[in-house]
């Protein structure tokens, strides 16, 4: 099968995993998505080779990770453009903070830091890091350890992200709520998520306003093959 054949293929049965998944029809994905219902209908059948702004819609309506084979699929995007440091050669950092809820931060907007941009990240503009505020990722990772983030990559099962969440008793809270886990897969019940320093497993219902951001591994950082 061609490389490009194989693409539609995975693509076809991913829209449709998410369509059995969500209950949507063609018409309620489209809408969800903010695409064409024509665009939609036209990946179902596999006769048209994605902008990956499309594939990352669909992504973001549903919560359902992308295949990794669909990672750069389609011609590039720039629904994730880079947060902006310094200076080319060097990557933002945000300091998350406390809140009242355990386990859950927030995310300083307001004072970034920039580190040197390391080896492995040379091209990836759109790549940002975060540090860790407490052990929660022991042994993984330490208190205050910088973890770096590529939002435009999609997740597979397995990853290391950085979880968006609403508040989960107020849906009008202004600040979004973070959290970092390992992902472990989609459910009917929702997505599945593990934790580090106990072992815990959180389910947030898909539909539920959850984005992923995958956490990069050290040897993608210093692009060590």
């Amino acid at each position: 099968m061609a490389e490009q054949d194989l693409e539609n293929d995975i693509l076809v049965r991913y829209v449709r995993s998410v369509q059995e998944t969500m209950g949507w029809s063609q018409n309620e994905l489209a809408r969800r998505a903010g695409v064409d219902p024509a665009t939609v209908s036209r990946l179902i059948k596999g006769t048209r080779h994605s902008r990956r702004t499309t594939l990352r819609a669909i992504e973001r309506a549903s919560r359902m990770p992308l295949p990794a084979e669909l990672a750069l699929a389609g011609e590039p995007d720039f629904m994730n453009p880079p947060t902006v440091a310094e200076r080319d050669d060097r990557v933002t950092v945000f300091a998350m903070l406390g809140s009242p809820l355990p386990g859950l931060w927030y995310r300083n907007e307001a004072m970034p830091d920039a580190v040197p941009r390391p080896p492995g990240l040379a091209d990836a503009r759109a790549v940002y890091a975060v540090r860790m505020p407490d052990g929660s990722m022991l042994p993984w990772r330490r208190p205050n350890e910088l973890v770096f983030i590529n939002p435009t990559w999609a997740v597979a099962e397995g990853d290391h992200v950085l979880v968006e969440t609403n508040h989960p008793t107020d849906p009008n809270h202004p600040r979004p709520l973070y959290r970092v886990r390992r992902y472990l897969g989609a459910t009917r019940q929702g997505l599945r998520f593990g934790s580090y320093a106990v072992t815990v497993e959180d389910i947030i219902p898909a539909r539920e306003h959850a984005n992923m951001f995958r956490i990069l591994e050290w040897s993608e950082v210093l692009g060590i093959r």
